[in-house]
């Protein structure tokens, strides 16, 4: 199933997309290379190679990831992906929402990372959903980055750089007047 497919067929204004269970499981696991853990010695633009398929296969598994919200708005998909922390000794949950083109299912053209929280436990899971639909509706989450109670990233330092496909130092951070960080944004 293409994407354009889906943009013909999305439902008007903010309903969720509706994706068979073959294509979530191909966007789930594209998603994962993007927002989850990396195979051992991995760098970089490294994750992205076909061969950790099968790890990011299992990563989505053992994670219990799932999509939570896909919405359609023209040539864009805003999503929520929500995955189980499996580093905290409770129950807790992490989200990640952003946006996204695609030009076919699932080949990611452009994807930006706009809120990952930090540890939700389920009572807080609401605020995943709080924070993706201020996003979908176009506020800006600018004022509750680096906010522990809502977004651990983006926060004053780190930022997410859609052309770069990763996580980097802001020019502004107070970071870059530390000489180790100098020498790391060097290498």
């Amino acid at each position: 199933m293409g994407v354009l497919f889906m943009f013909a067929c999305a439902p008007k204004d903010h309903e969720q997309v509706k994706l068979d269970e073959s294509s979530r499981q191909a966007l789930l696991q594209r998603l994962a290379i993007y927002l989850d853990d990396r195979p051992e010695n991995v760098s970089g633009d490294a994750r992205f190679d076909t061969v950790h398929k099968v790890f990011y296969a299992e990563l989505v598994r053992l994670n219990e990831a799932s999509i939570e919200q896909l919405v359609a708005r023209g040539d864009t998909l805003y999503f929520m992906y929500k995955k189980r922390d499996r580093r905290s000794l409770y129950e807790h949950y992490r989200f990640m929402g952003g946006k996204m083109v695609m030009q076919q299912l699932p080949q990611i053209t452009y994807l930006d990372i706009l809120f990952h929280t930090p540890r939700l436990s389920p009572d807080e899971l609401d605020k995943g959903m709080f924070l993706f639909n201020k996003m979908l509706a176009g506020e800006s989450l600018e004022s509750m980055h680096g906010d522990m109670k809502f977004i651990e990233w983006p926060d004053a330092d780190y930022g997410y750089d859609p052309t770069q496909r990763k996580w980097v130092l802001r020019s502004s951070s107070k970071l870059n007047e530390v000489e180790y960080f100098r020498e790391k944004k060097a290498d």
